[in-house]
């Protein structure tokens, strides 16, 4: 005997309930799509009872790092589905950036990854990852300089 979990549609439309089901399936499948990493801590935790630190534990890499990943995962997850942009710098200075500096720009600021990654994925060396972000940061104004370009430390 085959019992059914979804409502039947009432003759009108849709079922309130069924829909509301289909919703949330369709959010999980996109966070499980979208963010993979998210999505195996969100389980971990929930059904496994699991901390961060046993999650850490359980990938081979540190809390901190469990903990920045999901902060990330969470702030693009949230901005995503809000909607909103993240504006990290003005049109008029992106424009002003090379091809090369604005793929680090992209992969750094914009998708949230950590140095390494974006040396990785952009096939150069840690350093000179590091050292773009550096002078993107001095160049877009994101390294605690005012307007005038003078440091808030002096």
């Amino acid at each position: 005997m085959q019992r059914d979990f979804l409502p039947e549609a009432e003759p009108g439309g849709e079922s309130s309930v069924r829909t509301g089901i289909l919703e949330a399936l369709n959010r999980v499948a996109f966070l499980y799509l979208d963010y993979p990493k998210l999505f195996d801590a969100l389980i971990r935790r929930i059904y496994l009872y699991q901390n961060q630190s046993e999650i850490a534990r359980s990938r081979g890499v540190t809390r901190a790092a469990v903990s920045k990943e999901l902060r990330q995962g969470v702030t693009n997850m949230m901005t995503r589905e809000l909607g909103l942009k993240t504006p990290v710098a003005k049109p008029d200075k992106l424009l002003g950036l090379t091809p090369e500096e604005f793929a680090v720009y992209k992969i750094m600021f914009l998708d949230g990854c950590s140095v390494r990654s974006t040396a990785a994925q952009l096939g150069i060396s840690k350093s000179k990852a590091a050292r773009m972000g550096q002078i993107l940061r001095r160049k877009l104004g994101k390294n605690g300089t005012v307007k005038n370009g003078v440091s808030k430390k002096s």
